[in-house]
């Protein structure tokens, strides 16, 4: 009988301490709290509160994506069927070194880097993702540069996807 009841009190301490555990919040959900982001926050406020509370500044994100879009622009190629440039479908390029050519000298250009949404990688990262599309390709939606930054704005990750 005591052997039950001991049993019992050890499975009600352990649910005690699960509930308190569900109850702690996810480091990320606090930053995004603290973010007060709106939907008719403009690109400055928006900017300026993402490098208030993340220590990072977005203008110097899209430098990070050119270089990386320079570097990989020949494997890149090798999943794209085609580009439009500026989704100019008369001057479509078609083949590997006109499409490689392309992205290095004027799709990693800094300015066609822009910021589309962040989003926490997943429920048990404490990583932060920044995705920009870049307005040099098609209509701006085929290549996706993504930044993974951590709590306090450092930069873990750069890379750039098609698709």
């Amino acid at each position: 009988m005591d052997h039950n009841s001991d049993r019992k009190e050890e499975v009600l301490e352990q649910s005690e301490k699960n509930i308190e555990v569900e109850k702690e919040e996810h480091p990320l959900i606090s930053i995004f709290k603290k973010l007060d982001l709106k939907k008719d926050d403009t690109k400055e406020i928006f900017c300026e509160k993402i490098k208030t509370n993340l220590n990072i500044d977005l203008n110097i994100l899209p430098n990070y994506l050119s270089e990386y879009l320079k570097n990989h622009a020949e494997e890149l190629t090798l999943d794209i069927g085609n580009i439009s440039p500026y989704g100019d479908y008369e001057k479509l390029i078609e083949d590997n070194d006109g499409m490689s050519d392309f992205l290095k000298t004027e799709a990693s250009k800094s300015e066609n880097w822009q910021f589309n949404y962040l989003e926490a990688v997943d429920k048990d990262s404490s990583l932060i993702k920044l995705v920009f599309l870049n307005k040099a390709v098609d209509q701006g939606d085929l290549l996706r540069g993504i930044v993974l930054i951590n709590a306090k704005g450092a930069v873990r990750h750069t890379f750039v996807v098609s698709g």
